[in-house]
Formats: structure tokens, C-alpha cells, sequence
């Protein structure tokens, strides 16, 4: 999973003043040791570090350091805290998925780490390792970072955001994915708190309400509908402290009281508030389906998701459904819930840790612990008892590597008896596969520069490192392909197994190999796969038409939907749609092993769903009418409703398909593959056509087989395709991953 933001706060610390920490209660006690300038008055949990604000106005950060999230200057993971040089007089820090923001007592912020998306706010995509001023914003009473996004709340009350806006969290129109800059909201009255998901944002206005944008779900005003502009949260009034979580929210309200509305992952939540079974809370945190209340008697109050034990209790467990105390913690001020770490702060001055930081993008450990150990800020704090990860992920992947070592043993046998057969054979007869690749040469490409209706559309071939992807059949070589929010590529291999590779610093065209991936960067599943994505909370999910298998820290941990279909494409704001046999679309859910699969009432105008993708906003669906034998491409809202569909029923018209093999959003509005035809089609959401490009000449090789389109980071897509190795006569596929800029 990928997280958005976790923190914790000592609440009493000037409540409404600016220079008082983060806010997540109406009533707290003041720090236990603020004499002693190393004492944490605050801490901050991300998707892959720490941070915590000590007494005397320094930061101090450990964990992951790939995008320099912990503002050393360096790019080295850390397992014990470290001061960010230079960063003085700091009143809250926040963590977002790999970078940092800090707020001075004096009202400037300062960020550090992933520039992506602009999340730093330094008017650029750039990375910084050291903390840089947010220009242009005026002071500034409250932040609140996420994954990819950043707000904050001035003295004056305005709300300021940049970063991320794919799904309007950022609270700017649809189209505008990302703000390099502070941007303020209009339209929401004065506000006194901020706080980010994952792909939304709420504010506390000065009134009690609350108001929230962003994906859908979680806003709290009882529709499933991205907003691009604040909306009121129903049923809530005097709210006193805010908490956001990955895909759900919670205010504490006047007495003490709470209430929920989202994803919770336990008691409380739904598209409305809902109160919870609590009273006498004093401090509320919200993470990755999970939350925290601590109660004016030091005792921490926890429900929702126990992912890796989270709540103290066994993994087994892996959801507790009612608040249910935090076993072995006593005399606790707040709890910082991380994805799978958290802290709690107590009311003695100290601080508990326990549970698993990763690199950004569900990656490797960095720091992995089975129990709760002290962290302190004096420079000695203890190393933390590592415990290494589990070497199969789980009794699924011990049944994937006895099934994998199966196969192999198999495909040797196999391959021993074809030689054998070979040798035996007439002349001519068909040579193994390793045999026929032996005599092939490596696909060139030249890739061109060309323009479709008034666009320059342009191509680079991406280089993968390690072994070539090589089969006997372009249908089968590359057949999906999925990025992560941190940009590493996933695919399914010729022999349908997944795949990981991270982009190469500094190279958007160019990735390595993950070792720590499976086995050397790829993973054997207990049966064959045909699609990958990527869904929500940033798992990887490999589907095929035995099931699906969701993928968390290079190891499968869930296996989901038995029965036979074709794959599943993950939303990254919803559930996933998954193409079922008689090609009806499927509702898919899971939540830590519990999976489902439900009906989808729409307008379904196919005959035959071949593709399933989405714009951010809509479902997009491709397939065959059902009166012409055509293809088509239709948009439908999440409800299911058609709000445009294009295509000539003839596929040798300009604006016609053969066979759509995937569609994906992009600059035009909708990019489309239409493999048959050799064709990228360009489309507007209103179902202008753009135009269309031949694959061939656009890529600069020889009737390429389109397999699959994705979007990426920078306004550009990633095309795969299986291309036929010289002499074509030897029947050998290569798949190849292109970057396009321009659709």
C-alpha cells in the first residue's frame, strides 16, 4: 500500500495560535519535557519515513531517503532519527509518501524530498534533499501533506494547496493535473485546520463545519462523486479537531465525541457521518483504514484494518471492527499511524515504535520490527530489534514458488523431450523456442517524430534492463504493463509472471531491474496472469482467468476471485471492473483478504468488452457492438451511466476500430490501441476524433502487436508491444516498451 499522511499532536500545545504544533483533539496536556529541548512535542508518519518536532524547535526524520524525504542532503535510509541541518524554530511537520513539509513558528513552510507532481511547492518537479521555502504564501497556521499533494491554512483563514490534482484534491478544475505552486481555494470560508488523503482533502472551518474535495468516497456528502471544489461534510457541526485517512475521515466534536465517514476498514463510516461508540477523546488520528482516539484516561482507542498487527494484536486478526484498546502502551498522549508503522507518544515524555517502513511505491524494508521499541532524539537512541522480512511472503507465495519450481521442473522436462523429438524430426520441423531465439537479432527501432490533428506526437524507445522478453507469440510477450505512483514499471512476462523494475534516476526512458522483487525482480504466481495494475492504495494486483492475486512488498498476500475471468483493471480512486466470462463487467473489492465480486448495473452497449480502463474521473470501456461486429469506445460514470461513446462502425474509417486492446486517458482526452489496424487513435471526451497514427510508423518498427497503453507521470504514455524478431521466418516475438509525448 501506498500511504497519504499520518500524524500525531500533543493537542493542548496553543490550540488556534500559530505557533502551536498540529491539532488532532480540543483538550490535551501541555508537553511532559518541554525543558529538555530533545523531548518530541510532535511526530509525523508517512508512506516511507518519520518525523517528529522536538522542544526546541528542531525536526528530526529516520526511515527511507531515496528522494531525500529526510532533508539530510543525503539519499541514505537512516533506522535512527537525524536532524534535517539548518531547520530551526518549527512549530509541525507532516510526511507525505516521500516528501516533508515543516512549518516555522514564524508562519513559512519549508519542504523536502519528491518533488513529483509538485509537491514541495517549488514551482517545479524538481527533488530537493534539503529543506527549500514554499515563495508565495502568506503566514500560515496549519499544513497537512499526503502522497502527492500539499495544503496549508493562513492566518487570514484561506486555504492554499499544490501538488497533485488528478482527482481535484488540490481543489482546481478537472484537467489541471498538478500545481507547481501555491494555489488558493476560493470559495471556502475561513478555515483552521488541513488535513490530506490520499487523493482528497478536508478543511475545519472556523464555524465547526467541515468541508472536503477531492476523490470520491470519503467527502462526506453522501454521493460517490469527485469534487473539484469543496462540499459541505453532512451531519457534522462543532467539530473541534480533524483527522484524514487514506480513504476515510473523522472529526472529534464538541464533548469529546467522534464521527466517521469513508473507507474506515472497521466500526464507523460510509458516505455519510457516522458517530462512533466514544466520549472523553482527546486526540484523533486517522490512517490507512485505520484510526486512533486517546482518551483523557491515556488509554489509546484503535479500530479499522490491523495491517501487520498494527493494532498490537496478531496479524491474524485482520480487522478489529469496534474500538478496542492498544494493548501494552499506557499513559498515551497520541498514536501516529503509519501503513505499517506507527508511534505512540506518552504522556511521560516517551516514545514507542513499532512495525515496518518501505521504500516509496510498496517497495523493499527499510526498517522492519516485531516489536514496540523506544526511539529517542539524543543521539543514542537504540537501533530498533530488525526482524528480517518473510522469505515467502505467506503460505500463497510457498504454494506460488513450489508451483513455479513445478513448472520449471516441467518446462525442462518438456524442452529435453522437444530437443529429443527435434533430433528425431524430419527436416523442417518447428525448432524449440530457445533454440529458434539463438538464431534471431534484437528488435531495432527508429522511432519517429509525426502529427496528428495539429499535435506533435513523438516516440523514444524505453530501455528495460536485464533479460529480453522474448515468446513465440506477440499476443503473448508483453501483454500489460502498470506504474506505481513512484513511476517503478510492473508487466507481465511471456510466462506470466510479473515483473518490477524502478526507473533509473534521472532516465524517464530507462529501468532496472528490482532484486528484492520475487525472485530477482520477478514473481511466479500459483497460476497464470495476463494483466497487472495497480489499484487504490497502491498494491500491485495480477489478475488472470483463475483469479487474482494482490501483491504488497514483492509477495503475494491476498488472493482474490476464484472463479474464472478474464482481468482485472484497478481503479485508482474505487473498486476495480473485472472482464468476466460472456465479457459482462464486474464489480471488485478486497480488504485484506476479504474479496468480492458483485454485479455492475450499466449501460452495458457492448456485445463483447475487450478493454477497461479509466480518465481519472470516468470508466472507459472498448468492445464489439452488438448489431455490427465493430468496435467502440463508450464513457460512463462510476454509477454506470453512458455519458459519451465514439467510433465508426466501419474499422477502415478514419475515425473507425478493428479490435481495441486497451485505451487509457491522455492529453487528447482518451488515447485508444486498435491492434487489428495498427492504429493509436486520439479522441476528446466528448468524442471529437483527433486523428489517428499508424503504430508502425510512429514507433519505427514492423507491424508491431499493440498490447497495452498506460499513462504516465509527465503527460506522456507508455505503449507495449510484441515486435518479430529477424529472420521473421523463426516465429520470435521481443517485447518492447515505448514513451510517447503528445497524444
Amino acid at each position: 500500500m501506498r500511504s497519504n499522511r499520518w500524524q500525531v499532536a500533543l493537542a493542548a500545545v496553543a490550540l488556534g495560535l500559530v505557533g502551536g504544533c498540529k491539532r488532532r483533539a480540543a483538550a490535551g496536556e501541555a508537553p511532559p519535557a518541554a525543558s529538555d529541548p530533545n523531548a518530541a512535542v510532535q511526530v509525523a508518519i508517512g508512506g516511507s519515513s518519520a518525523c517528529a518536532v522536538l522542544a526546541g524547535g528542531t525536526v528530526q526524520c529516520w526511515g527511507a531517503n531515496g528522494y531525500g524525504q529526510l532533508g539530510d542532503g543525503g539519499n541514505q535510509a537512516r533506522l535512527v532519527p537525524a536532524a534535517v541541518p539548518g531547520l530551526t524554530g518549527v512549530a509541525e511537520v507532516d510526511v507525505g509518501d516521500a516528501h516533508a513539509c515543516a512549518r516555522k513558528a514564524d508562519g513559512t513552510v519549508w519542504c523536502w524530498g519528491s518533488g513529483s507532481d509538485g509537491a514541495i511547492g517549488n514551482g517545479a518537479r524538481l527533488n530537493a534533499r534539503s529543506p527549500v521555502q514554499v515563495a508565495g504564501l502568506p503566514a500560515v497556521r496549519d499544513i497537512g501533506t499526503s502522497g502527492g499533494n500539499t495544503c496549508a491554512v493562513a492566518v487570514d483563514g484561506g486555504t492554499w494547496c499544490w501538488g497533485s490534482n488528478v482527482f481535484g484534491e488540490s481543489a482546481q478544475p478537472a484537467g489541471v493535473r498538478e500545481v507547481l505552486s501555491p494555489t488558493r481555494i476560493a470559495g471556502l470560508g475561513p478555515a483552521v485546520e488541513v488535513d490530506t488523503g490520499q487523493n482528497h482533502t478536508c478543511a475545519r472551518l472556523a464555524d465547526g463545519t467541515v468541508w472536503c474535495w477531492g476523490g470520491s468516497g470519503p467527502l462526506g456528502d453522501g454521493a460517490s462523486v469527485q469534487r473539484h471544489s469543496p462540499v459541505q461534510v453532512q451531519g457534522v457541526a462543532g467539530a473541534t479537531a480533524l483527522a484524514v485517512g487514506q480513504n476515510h475521515n473523522c472529526a472529534l466534536v464538541a464533548g469529546g465525541a467522534v464521527t466517521c465517514w469513508g473507507s474506515t476498514g472497521g466500526g464507523g463510516g460510509g458516505m455519510r457521518a457516522t458517530p462512533v461508540a466514544l466520549s472523553a477523546v482527546v486526540s484523533l488520528t486517522a490512517g490507512n483504514y485505520s484510526t486512533c482516539a486517546t482518551l483523557a484516561d491515556g488509554v489509546a482507542q484503535c479500530w479499522g484494518t490491523n495491517y501487520e498487527g498494527k493494532f498490537l494484536v496478531p496479524a491474524t486478526q485482520r480487522s478489529v471492527m469496534a474500538p478496542t484498546p492498544l494493548p501494552g502502551v499506557a499513559g498515551v498522549s497520541a498514536v501516529a499511524l503509519g501503513i505499517g508503522y506507527q508511534c505512540a507518544l506518552q504522556r511521560a515524555g516517551s516514545l514507542r515504535c513499532w512495525g515496518t517502513l518501505r521504500q516509496p511505491g510498496g517497495g523493499r524494508s527499510v526498517l522492519r520490527t516485531a516489536t514496540v521499541y523506544p526511539v529517542t532524539f539524543d543521539g543514542r537512541s537504540p537501533a530498533p530489534p530488525l526482524v528480517p522480512d518473510p522469505p515467502s511472503g505467506g503460505s500463497i507465495v510457498a504454494a506460488a514458488n513450489a508451483l513455479a519450481n513445478a513448472a520449471a521442473d516441467t518446462r525442462q522436462g518438456l524442452n529435453a523431450a522437444q530437443a529429443a523429438a527435434q533430433a528425431a524430426a524430419p527436416a523442417g520441423a518447428q525448432e524449440p523456442l530457445e533454440a529458434r531465439i539463438a538464431r534471431t537479432t534484437a528488435v531495432t527501432a527508429t522511432p519517429r517524430e509525426v502529427t496528428v490533428g495539429g499535435q506533435r506526437v513523438t516516440a523514444e524507445r524505453c530501455a528495460l534492463d536485464g533479460p529480453a522478453l522474448l515468446k513465440d507469440s506477440g499476443s503473448g510477450v508483453l501483454p500489460s504493463i502498470a506504474f506505481d505512483r513512484r513511476g517503478a514499471l510492473y508487466l507481465v512476462d511471456g510466462d506470466q509472471r510479473v515483473r518490477r523494475y524502478d526507473r533509473v534516476r534521472g532516465q524517464e526512458c530507462r529501468f532496472a531491474v528490482d532484486p528484492a522483487f520475487g525472485a530477482g525482480g520477478v514473481l511466479a504466481l500459483p497460476s497464470s496472469v495476463s494483466h497487472v495494475s495497480v489499484d487504490r492504495r497502491g498494491a500491485v494486483v495480477a489478475s488472470g482467468v483463475l483469479g487474482s492475486f494482490v501483491i504488497e512488498d514483492g509477495a503475494v498476500t491476498t488472493r482474490c476471485n476464484r472463479g474464472a475471468h478474464g482481468y482485472v483493471s484497478m481503479s485508482s480512486r474505487g473498486p476495480g471492473y473485472g472482464v468476466f466470462p460472456g465479457s459482462p463487467v464486474r464489480l471488485v473489492e478486497y480488504d485484506d483478504g476479504a474479496c468480492t465480486v458483485t454485479p455492475w448495473t450499466y449501460e452495458n452497449p457492448f456485445r463483447s468488452v475487450s478493454a477497461v480502463g479509466f480518465d481519472g474521473r470516468n470508466i472507459l470501456l472498448a468492445g464489439s457492438m452488438p448489431d455490427r461486429g465493430g468496435h467502440q469506445v463508450a464513457i460512463l460514470d462510476d454509477r454506470g451511466r453512458e455519458r459519451a461513446r465514439f467510433g465508426s462502425p466501419s474499422g477502415t474509417a478514419a475515425d473507425g476500430f478493428c479490435w481495441v486492446h486497451g485505451l487509457s486517458a491522455c492529453r487528447a482526452g482518451v488515447c485508444a490501441i486498435d491492434t487489428n489496424c495498427d492504429r493509436i487513435h486520439l479522441w476528446t471526451t466528448r468524442g471529437v476524433h483527433v486523428g489517428n497514427v499508424g503504430a508502425g510508423e510512429l514507433l519505427g518498427v514492423s507491424r508491431p502487436w499493440l498490447s497495452a497503453i498506460e499513462p504516465g507521470r509527465r503527460g506522456e504514455v507508455f505503449i507495449a508491444t510484441g515486435v518479430r524478431r529477424e529472420p521473421t521466418a523463426a516465429n520470435v516475438y521481443e517485447g518492447v516498451l515505448f514513451r510517447v509525448s503528445g497524444l
